[in-house]
């Protein structure tokens, strides 16, 4: 594995620090299925 290209790609996926606003994504639909479990 190269570690170096990798380091650099997930370094490219980081968001800079004014770019960081959270309160504007609670509108955003969450596209991950419900975490919790279930009763049996």
């Amino acid at each position: 594995m190269d570690e170096a290209a990798i380091r650099r790609d997930l370094d490219a996926c980081l968001v800079n620090a004014p770019a960081f606003a959270p309160e504007l994504w609670t509108s955003m639909p969450d596209p991950f299925p419900s975490w919790t479990k279930k009763a049996a």
